[in-house]
C-alpha cells in the first residue's frame, strides 16, 4: 500500500485528463502533484474484498514507480479483470509504459 502522502484523496479527485490503456486497464493522467489513486469497479468483481486485494496489487505496483521519482503528475489507474491474475511484475512494467513518457 502507498503511503497516503502518495494517494489521491477523494476531496481533489481531478476531472477531465487524458486517457491511456495499458494491458490490464486504463489510466488518465492529471497535471498535479505526483500521486495516485486507484478505482476498482463492481464489474470487476462483486466482491469487496476482490475488488480490495487488486486495489492493494495495484497500489504496490505503483510503489517502485513513485520511488524513482519519474512520475510528475496525478494518474488515476482503472484496472480491468485481466489485472486480478497478472503477476506485479508484469503489472508494473505494463503501468511503467503506460504511465511514463516515452523516450
Amino acid at each position: 500500500m502507498l503511503p497516503k502522502k502518495n494517494r489521491l484523496g477523494k476531496n481533489n479527485f481531478p476531472r477531465g485528463g487524458r486517457g491511456r490503456a495499458f494491458a490490464f486497464g486504463s489510466v488518465r493522467v492529471f497535471p498535479g502533484a505526483a500521486k495516485v489513486a486507484v478505482v476498482v469497479s463492481k464489474k470487476v468483481s462483486s466482491k469487496a474484498v476482490a475488488r480490495n486485494a487488486l486495489r492493494r496489487k495495484v497500489y504496490a505496483a505503483c510503489a517502485p514507480i513513485l520511488k524513482e521519482g519519474a512520475l510528475r503528475f496525478a494518474v488515476v489507474v482503472y484496472p480491468d479483470m485481466r489485472a486480478r491474475a497478472a503477476g506485479l511484475h508484469a503489472l508494473t512494467a505494463a503501468l511503467r509504459a503506460a504511465i511514463l513518457p516515452r523516450g
